[in-house]
């Protein structure tokens, strides 16, 4: 077999499932355009769900 000090597979941070929803449910990536402003606004949106 290979040499398992390569780097690949095993364990490591930030792998496998991402996490759920508040209400258990899956939460899917998605992609927008926005401009600055927009995007600031929806950030500040977003923290706003995360602390519900």
């Amino acid at each position: 077999m290979s040499d398992s000090k390569a780097g690949w597979g095993g364990k490591r941070e930030g792998a496998g499932r991402r996490p759920k929803a508040h209400d258990g449910t899956e939460r899917k990536m998605r992609s927008t355009r926005a401009s600055d402003e927009e995007w600031e606004l929806i950030k500040e949106f977003a923290q706003l769900l995360d602390n519900v």
